[in-house]
Protein backbone atom coordinates (compact mmCIF):
# COMPACT_ATOMS: atom_id res chain seq x y z
CA UNK A 1 0.00 0.00 0.00
CA UNK A 2 0.85 3.49 -0.72
CA UNK A 3 1.88 6.08 2.20
CA UNK A 4 1.13 9.56 1.81
CA UNK A 5 3.64 10.88 4.92
CA UNK A 6 6.97 9.39 5.68
CA UNK A 7 9.33 10.66 8.80
CA UNK A 8 13.47 10.71 8.16
CA UNK A 9 15.09 12.77 11.17
CA UNK A 10 12.31 14.06 12.73
CA UNK A 11 10.79 16.03 9.41
CA UNK A 12 8.21 14.57 7.92
CA UNK A 13 7.62 14.51 4.19
CA UNK A 14 4.62 14.47 2.12
CA UNK A 15 3.37 13.46 -1.54
CA UNK A 16 3.51 16.32 -3.80
CA UNK A 17 6.29 18.26 -1.09
CA UNK A 18 9.07 19.89 -3.24
CA UNK A 19 12.32 18.50 -1.90
CA UNK A 20 16.30 19.49 -2.18
CA UNK A 21 18.74 16.55 -2.73
CA UNK A 22 21.98 17.19 -1.44
CA UNK A 23 24.70 17.16 -4.66
CA UNK A 24 27.61 14.51 -4.53
CA UNK A 25 30.15 17.42 -4.54
CA UNK A 26 29.56 20.35 -3.45
CA UNK A 27 30.27 22.51 -6.68
CA UNK A 28 27.16 21.43 -7.52
CA UNK A 29 23.89 23.16 -6.61
CA UNK A 30 20.94 21.06 -5.00
CA UNK A 31 18.46 18.84 -7.05
CA UNK A 32 15.15 19.72 -7.00
CA UNK A 33 12.22 16.64 -6.43
CA UNK A 34 8.84 16.83 -6.14
CA UNK A 35 7.67 13.52 -4.17
CA UNK A 36 5.32 11.27 -6.20
CA UNK A 37 5.64 8.12 -3.70
CA UNK A 38 7.59 6.41 -0.67
CA UNK A 39 8.54 2.50 -0.73
CA UNK A 40 10.32 0.70 1.52
CA UNK A 41 13.24 -1.81 0.48
CA UNK A 42 15.10 -3.52 2.69
CA UNK A 43 14.28 -1.92 5.81
CA UNK A 44 15.29 1.37 4.38
CA UNK A 45 12.53 4.11 3.09
CA UNK A 46 12.77 5.87 -0.67
CA UNK A 47 11.20 8.18 -1.97
CA UNK A 48 10.53 8.43 -6.22
CA UNK A 49 9.67 11.76 -7.82
CA UNK A 50 9.88 13.79 -10.34
CA UNK A 51 13.37 15.73 -11.11
CA UNK A 52 13.70 19.54 -12.36
CA UNK A 53 16.61 20.84 -14.05
CA UNK A 54 18.29 24.24 -14.05
CA UNK A 55 18.98 25.99 -17.36
CA UNK A 56 22.84 25.27 -16.98
CA UNK A 57 22.07 21.58 -16.89
CA UNK A 58 20.22 22.07 -19.88
CA UNK A 59 21.25 21.75 -23.86
CA UNK A 60 19.98 25.50 -25.25
CA UNK A 61 20.98 28.17 -27.59
CA UNK A 62 23.62 30.52 -26.22
CA UNK A 63 21.20 33.50 -26.61
CA UNK A 64 18.40 31.95 -25.03
CA UNK A 65 17.06 33.88 -22.26
CA UNK A 66 15.64 32.41 -18.77
CA UNK A 67 13.42 33.85 -15.73
CA UNK A 68 15.58 33.97 -12.46
CA UNK A 69 15.06 30.74 -10.80
CA UNK A 70 13.55 29.05 -13.75
CA UNK A 71 13.58 25.38 -13.81
CA UNK A 72 12.55 22.55 -16.24
CA UNK A 73 10.86 19.25 -15.59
Amino acid sequence: SQEECCSHKGQSYYLGDFVYIDPADESNEPTIMCIEYFEEKNDEDYFTGLQFLRPNETFHSPTHKFLRQEVFL
